[in-house]
């Protein structure tokens, strides 16, 4: 009997043979450094992905980070085994023509230039914080401590006049990108400026992943100018891959909460946090737990929005209703969250689009 390996099969292997790698080489390595072993490599790493572990390894013990490791390498390889099945049943029940003819669809181009226009006015509303956190954090500048690209080219943080320099140049773009002004390079610009003031933010041992789809949405905005050739539709596969994203770090989120605690993530703590958040709210620990295991399946079947109609409505209301709610609450996060202000991707914005072809909307400049 001849043996078939395509390259799915490959990859599965490699995600094996990567498992097995971290199991028998990268984690007795991993346990020595913890310990108090000296190295590089992991000086790097460990700066690079987890800037606060210097924090936080003074609070938590070294078997915990061990466990942490053991969860993302379990997750990635999870994941990659249910892409494996998911593609094998597509193959084989023939489903293969339903998904090429959800990547082949098509969207007008009134909604690309109308989500166009409000995309980047919500980013240019982003670089303003932007400011705000950077001329904060210039005054503690002794703390900087330089991650990923800063660290390897040693770049400094940049005083107030640089600052202002690039944010007001991020919100200038963002305002000629949403009116449809050279688009392709501004794009790239916009990317570009706004992955390095992240860069900077997070170098003060801080990762705040609330700007996350925002910047998957960022580096896939470009190829909607790139795709399109002044027709009435064009591909609609960035704006797709966008979608996934926004209900993949739901989905995400929620598998973090099953394998760091299981199915007793909303016990009876939880509620005792929540009632430290939010004094005399959060009195009764069933109500808590209610709206725990409410969250808890709200984000692992968020990805149900993808299908459209009423379930897309049903988790968009949810996920709304929960930010204001948190941040109502518990003060997390804000009134115009960029969590949930990246569910303009699954509305129809076509109208706004015709009113900007048409120039019935007063601005400065038309879209080209």
């Amino acid at each position: 009997m001849k043996l078939k390996v395509g390259w799915l099969e490959i990859l599965l292997l490699a995600a094996v043979l990567l498992l097995f790698v971290y199991g028998f080489f990268i984690r007795p390595s991993l346990s020595n450094y913890l310990s108090g072993e000296p190295s590089a490599v992991f000086d790097y790493l460990i700066g690079s992905i987890y800037p606060r572990f210097l924090i936080e390894s003074h609070r938590y013990p070294a078997d915990q980070f061990i466990a942490l490791a053991d969860q993302i390498v379990g997750r990635g390889f999870m994941i990659a085994l249910l892409l494996f099945v998911f593609i094998k049943l597509l193959k084989k029940y023939r489903w293969k023509r339903l998904w090429v003819g959800y990547w082949n669809g098509k969207v007008s181009r009134d909604q690309y230039r109308g989500l166009n226009f409000i995309f980047f006015l919500m980013v240019a509303y982003i670089a303003w914080d932007f400011h705000t956190d950077l001329l904060a954090l210039e005054r503690l500048s002794p703390l900087y401590k330089p991650v990923s690209f800063l660290w390897l080219f040693e770049i400094p943080l940049p005083n107030p006049f640089f600052i202002r320099l690039y944010t007001y140049s991020l919100i200038v773009f963002c305002l000629l990108a949403a009116v449809g002004i050279k688009r392709g390079f501004f794009n790239l610009y916009i990317l570009s400026i706004f992955i390095v003031l992240q860069a900077f933010v997070f170098s003060f041992e801080k990762t705040d992943h609330h700007l996350t789809t925002v910047t998957y949405a960022l580096m896939l905005m470009p190829f909607m100018h790139f795709l399109d050739r002044g027709k009435d539709h064009l591909p609609d596969w960035p704006l797709k891959l966008i979608q996934l994203t926004i209900v993949g770090v739901y989905f995400l989120a929620a598998l973090e909460k099953l394998s760091l605690s299981g199915f007793d993530w909303p016990s009876v703590s939880l509620c005792r946090h929540l009632a430290d958040l939010a004094p005399g709210v959060f009195v009764n620990d069933r109500l808590c737990q209610l709206i725990g295991y409410s969250l808890l399946s709200l984000e692992f079947f968020f990805p149900l929005a993808l299908l459209g109609g009423k379930w897309r409505w049903v988790f968009l209301a949810g996920g709304l209703i929960f930010h204001l709610g948190n941040y109502g609450f518990t003060g997390i996060g804000g009134w115009a969250h960029p969590w949930w202000l990246m569910y303009m991707f699954f509305i129809d914005w076509s109208r706004l689009g015709a009113l900007l072809k048409k120039g019935q909307i007063p601005l400065p400049l038309q879209w080209q």
